[in-house]
């Protein structure tokens, strides 16, 4: 059998693709050779996925095939969501912020452009905000306009 699969990829030097002009006489075009390359290589890839109801060799149920960094592929568990992320700090200026649509279950990670987060100065910046704030402020910009302000329990006007 002239093919490399599964070891290595084949090519077209292994698996030609002769035209419609091609000799099939032909150096490496030889119509039983084609054919023998070609048969060659669907067995082979049968025998890596197996068929019908037919376990694929090296698999379980519930595995599928994945494919690894060198190229080669191996049977493996389904991936499961995964229950942490590893996240790191950021020194960029224009982060955008994750948001969930719930506080809990498997939830894929969302973000709006109306909030960003820039890590250079730590400033949060979003369109509006709502609720009570608490805390200190500095550096306050804009006015308020039709809204009470509570100073040292005094209500202002």
């Amino acid at each position: 059998m002239a093919t490399n699969y599964p070891t290595s990829l084949d090519t077209a030097t292994q698996q030609p693709s002769p035209g419609s002009t091609t000799d099939m006489d032909a150096t490496g075009y030889e119509h039983d050779v084609v054919h023998t390359n070609h048969s060659g290589a669907l067995i082979a890839l049968e025998t890596k996925l197996g068929i019908g109801t037919s376990a694929a060799s090296g698999a379980s149920d519930g595995h599928v095939m994945t494919r690894q960094a060198d190229g080669s592929t191996a049977w493996e568990a389904v991936p499961t969501n995964a229950t942490t992320v590893t996240v790191a700090d950021t020194t960029d200026t224009s982060c955008s912020v994750a948001l969930f649509e719930s506080a809990t279950g498997d939830l894929a990670p969302k973000t709006d452009g109306g909030a960003t987060y820039n890590a250079g100065t730590g400033t949060l910046t979003a369109t509006a905000f709502a609720g009570a704030l608490t805390g200190t402020s500095s550096g306050l910009s804009g006015g308020f306009e039709n809204a009470n302000i509570i100073l040292a329990n005094m209500v202002y006007n």
